[in-house]
């Protein structure tokens, strides 16, 4: 039987991120490293006839080669920091596109949601390699240091929600965990991102809008929190659903973090590329809402425009006089 590719993927990721950056020897050679990664997983998974999955790791391997050839002089570990970067935001988008276009254009998207998460937790892995290349070449691996700079603040907020909903992504999460556990769950989680904040607030490169964000974020969070919904809202909601609920606000941050990093003082080219899948995604989500509640409010429309069933009774046999 032929090797699972998905724990040796994860290894192999997650390593990679975790340990180039830090190994002279890796970061020296950290280009032909994470190329062969990608290959090595996208052989697996083609083993395994896991297609979806051998065509992100070709892609990365393929944009990776393509990035070498066009720079061959730039330094590897500052490609691979670009360019994870830029596949992540790539697949970010992808993985928030799969769910509107389901509805758009069924069956042939619907068949597309089986590996919405395979995308979104490739993106995650490639975000992962570039926060480990920034924080240990810029910043000495110092947290606070790098929350002194606005749009690092926000980039850490979107890594720490997308890292939430990677971990609870899986089946058994999804199935298992009771409301009330998921309840405490999206409780607790909050209070890191409000550490985070903190950081942020003291570290003092935050503009008055973007704190209102930020805090905007943290209710959002409370709202959607399912002891909330389930008291004030008086119905049952699916934990794991509200909880995911927050990938909006980790797009957000996402789009904050890169406009303030760096497509903001590029030219004007630069910021329509970066702009128009933003505006994509933002209008396929909205026309998507736009469809559910129409198709909700024709079904509520039919439903009141049934008369109701009344019961009828035989009557009684008259009485003999």
């Amino acid at each position: 039987m032929p090797l699972n590719h998905i724990p040796v993927a994860l290894i192999l990721a997650l390593g990679n991120a975790a340990l180039l950056p830090r190994i002279p020897a890796l970061a020296d050679r950290a280009l032909p490293v994470t190329l062969g990664c990608a290959v090595i997983i996208a052989v697996l998974a083609t083993v395994r006839r896991a297609w979806v999955d051998a065509g992100l790791g070709a892609v990365i391997a393929l944009i990776l080669g393509l990035a070498r050839l066009r720079w061959p002089a730039t330094d590897g570990l500052l490609l691979v920091l670009i360019t994870t970067a830029i596949l992540a935001f790539v697949f970010l988008n992808a993985t928030l596109l799969i769910g509107p276009w389901s509805r758009f254009f069924r069956p042939r998207f619907v068949r597309l949601m089986k590996h919405r998460r395979h995308v979104g937790v490739t993106g995650l892995l490639l975000a992962l390699t570039h926060v480990n290349i920034v924080l240990s070449s810029y910043y000495n691996n110092q947290v606070p240091l790098a929350l002194m700079i606005g749009s690092n603040v926000f980039g850490a907020a979107s890594i720490y929600i997308i890292e939430l909903l990677g971990l609870t992504s899986w089946d058994w999460a999804q199935g298992k965990i009771t409301l009330r556990s998921w309840s405490i769950i999206h409780t607790l989680t909050l209070l890191p991102y409000l550490g985070l904040l903190g950081l942020g607030w003291r570290g003092g490169g935050l503009t008055p809008l973007e704190k209102i964000i930020l805090v905007g974020i943290a209710v959002w969070w409370l709202w959607l929190a399912p002891w909330r919904v389930q008291h004030f809202a008086h119905r049952t909601p699916n934990g794991w659903r509200q909880l995911h609920l927050l990938v909006y606000a980790a797009y957000l941050s996402v789009v904050v973090h890169i406009w303030r990093g760096v497509v903001g003082n590029r030219p004007l080219s630069t910021q329509v590329v970066f702009w128009l899948p933003v505006v994509f995604v933002v209008g396929s989500h909205a026309i998507g809402l736009f469809l559910k509640y129409r198709q909700q409010a024709v079904r509520r429309a039919a439903a009141s425009a049934v008369p109701p069933r009344t019961i009828t009774t035989a009557s009684p046999p008259p009485t003999p006089s």
